[in-house]
């Protein structure tokens, strides 16, 4: 069941868009030893020199690192964040947001985000009604990751106490870091992710 969201007046949905249809998967090559015939001699070794873009000084990666890899062959979410800069965001769906501007993500949603955020002491509070996504939207994230700008601050005890009253789990990083971890819990899980990312040059 798709979410349906009402029109808040901090929250502006930007572009929902579709998910894209499923990549086809990379096909990767496979490298066989030929065994020597009893008639001729076993075949020397090939020397890093003849590997096309490798030279003597350039040794080669490991066989089949690259196959682990899980999710390379995973469609990325429309609203993963392809670029994170200090005052706005481009996602992979190509939308880019407004100078100095927040982003609130959710499935297949993209919302731009300015709450009102107060910083005293190490702790960053986001005034009264910057939950509002999370109050309405059904089902609820099961994790909401906010990103806190430059740094990591701690979370004022109201907003804590706001979103665990609403049955969601939240973790607190700089933006930078939390970009990194909803690109890759979003693509892991499909859904039940949340993102609330303050923008990179924010300082508190």
């Amino acid at each position: 069941m798709r979410p349906f969201f009402l029109p808040t007046p901090r929250l502006l949905t930007l572009h929902p868009l579709p998910r894209p249809s499923p990549r086809p998967p990379k096909s990767q090559p496979l490298h066989t030893i030929p065994h020597p015939s009893p008639s001729r001699s076993p075949e020397p070794a090939t020397s890093n020199s003849s590997l096309r873009g490798h030279n003597h000084d350039t040794p080669s990666p490991a066989p089949g690192l690259l196959g682990l890899d899980i999710y390379s062959d995973l469609p990325s979410p429309v609203n993963s964040v392809e670029a994170l800069y200090d005052t706005h965001f481009l996602l992979a769906s190509g939308i880019r947001t407004a100078p100095g501007s927040g982003v609130f993500l959710l499935n297949d949603f993209v919302f731009s985000w300015a709450p009102d955020v107060a910083c005293k002491g190490g702790l960053v509070g986001f005034g009264e009604g910057s939950w509002g996504v999370l109050e309405v939207v059904w089902p609820k994230p099961e994790l909401l990751i906010i990103g806190t700008g430059k740094r990591t601050l701690f979370l004022a005890p109201e907003d804590k106490k706001r979103i665990a009253e609403l049955g969601v789990r939240v973790d607190v990083m700089d933006t930078g870091s939390a970009v990194a971890q909803f690109n890759l819990l979003a693509t892991e899980r499909g859904s039940g992710i949340a993102g609330a990312l303050l923008a990179r040059g924010f300082k508190g």
